[in-house]
């Protein structure tokens, strides 16, 4: 049976050893950062989305001026439609399964 004292030094070093890790994982996260390259990143070429009612929302950006650029479909439905915002920018669109939440 552990004694009250023995419980108590052994929450101690727990405590001690938990600090110990979260002071070595913030060094380490910190030195990673530090040292981290900038990304040579030039620009984004299209943004993705997954519609609900790709019809509808192909019809608002239609409507707004944007053309389509192409889409593959598979068995007779649209799996991928892009909409041409410039010669080189472009909307992705693609279904969003009914089961699926609006945010994932």
């Amino acid at each position: 049976m552990i004694h009250s004292a023995q419980r108590k030094r052994r929450g101690e070093e727990t405590h001690t050893l938990r600090c110990k890790i979260r002071q070595i994982t913030l060094g380490l996260l910190c030195a990673a950062a530090s040292s981290a390259q900038p990304l040579a990143l030039g620009g984004i070429t299209h943004v993705a989305f997954r519609i609900a009612n790709l019809r509808a929302s192909a019809a608002f950006y239609q409507g707004l001026g944007f053309e389509e650029a192409f889409r593959f479909d598979d068995a007779g439905s649209t799996v991928v439609d892009f909409l041409k915002i410039n010669d080189h920018h472009f909307i992705e669109q693609s279904p969003r399964p009914a089961d699926s939440s609006p945010w994932a």
